[in-house]
């Protein structure tokens, strides 16, 4: 370990941080960051994929780590200086890579101060992720840097904040089961843009706020007993106009969504329609409209335009067919103490590769017969789901490679992995 900063009587600390989700460094290579600014001075942060070797030529990317190296008192004090930085990098990560990564949890404090003879150490347990590999997106480091220094420059930066914090609990939520918290994490994320994007807007055109609200079709004068309604106004056409790029249907659609979950005047099945209709669009909308906050370079920009947000739910395996022989009466069809009739369901990785920077992954399935003597079992086809991905991501040569080698055997699911 390295990155023991400049001290005056406090202690040199890091802590190291884990992370879930599907930003990924790649193997081999880690992100550096100096002089980061904090509360009560800067930090290091280091930023890192742990690999698990699984005998493939690329190891299995898992959580994504951490290391941050501050100066405090105590680990207590660190922690109230670290945690505020590591939730800040998780949502610019997951904003470069419009991938959720997770809220950060504290896995190891130490003191780091060189010469020690006694260290503070602290350490909370967690599991190591295992299992399926799910989606994910590489993090591209030269953009990372340059949207992270765009957005702790920016004069808007608290605004900003709010923006990217609403955008990562909206990619936290894009899945099958989350649609109607992403509509209104993403239109809190416009309302945080709002300000922000008026007075850049304003500042542009050389108008004052009067100028500028008449120019977007609003009455300035107001009766005397509400002199600030044309402010509000203002704002509901600045989204409108700005935010949302004058699109009035996408627009009204999230407003109604938003102000009938907030009110509770809709039904949560028409908000879930809603946002699964508009979903997308609205990541667009809200992405373009950060990316007008941060001055970066066009092709900086471009880069991250380009990218999709991520559902990073692990794939949903799907096997159809037939049940046949003794199945004349259905309440007999299940075998053993199982409930129903049911293949026992064992899922690993047949092949993991990097190819042109992107992992291919070659799941293998296989399936044990679960049901009552003279039962068997027809398949007729298999399938892969990834959730809110679109189906060119579950193809060869996109995030995932779904070529899938099916067995079936009436053996016990233990000994039919496939190697």
């Amino acid at each position: 370990m390295n990155g023991v900063p400049e001290t005056d009587n406090r202690s040199a600390f890091v802590l190291v941080y884990r992370c879930s989700g599907g930003a990924r460094i790649r193997q081999g290579f880690d992100i550096r960051i100096n002089q980061l600014p904090a509360d009560d001075g800067t930090v290091t942060v280091r930023l890192l994929t742990r690999y698990e070797d699984a005998g493939f030529d690329t190891g299995v990317p898992r959580e994504l780590l951490m290391e941050i190296w501050c100066a405090a008192q105590s680990a207590e004090e660190a922690r109230t200086v670290c945690g505020p930085v590591a939730a800040g990098i998780a949502a610019i990560l997951s904003f470069e890579t419009n991938v959720t990564v997770d809220s950060p949890r504290l896995h190891i404090a130490l003191d780091a101060t060189p010469g020690q003879t006694r260290r503070e150490f602290v350490q909370t347990y967690q599991d190591d992720e295992s299992g399926p590999l799910h989606p994910g997106r590489f993090v591209d480091a030269d953009t990372f840097i340059a949207v992270l220094l765009a957005a702790h420059t920016t004069p808007h930066h608290s605004r900003l904040a709010r923006a990217m914090s609403q955008y990562e609990a909206a990619l936290r939520s894009w899945n099958t089961g989350g649609l109607v918290m992403v509509l209104a994490h993403l239109y809190m994320a416009a309302e945080a843009l709002t300000k922000p994007i008026e007075q850049m807007k304003r500042d542009a055109l050389g108008l004052n706020e009067v100028e500028h609200a008449e120019r977007l079709g609003v009455d300035t004068s107001s009766p005397e007993d509400k002199p600030k309604d044309w402010r509000r106004l203002m704002r509901t056409n600045v989204r409108r106009e700005y935010i949302f790029r004058g699109d009035q249907e996408l627009y009204k659609k999230a407003l109604d969504a938003s102000d009938g979950l907030e009110h509770g005047f809709a039904d949560l099945p028409e908000i879930r329609a809603t946002a699964t209709e508009i979903g997308g669009r609205m990541f667009d909308a809200i992405r373009e409209a950060i990316l007008d906050v941060l001055d970066l370079s066009p092709e900086v920009r471009e880069s991250v335009a380009s990218r999709h947000p991520v559902d990073v739910s692990e794939l949903w395996y799907e096997i159809r067919g037939f049940l046949t022989g003794n199945v004349a009466d259905v309440n007999s069809i299940a075998g053993g103490d199982s409930l129903y009739p049911l293949l026992s369901w064992e899922s690993s990785l047949a092949r993991l590769t990097l190819n042109e920077g992107r992992l291919e992954a070659s799941p293998s399935q296989s399936y044990a017969h679960n049901f009552a003597e003279g039962v068997g079992f027809e398949p007729s086809s298999h399938a892969v789901f990834g959730g809110m991905n679109p189906p060119e991501a579950l193809t060869p040569g996109g995030p995932v490679d779904t070529t899938i080698s099916v067995t079936l055997t009436d053996q016990a699911p233990s000994d039919m992995i496939e190697p």
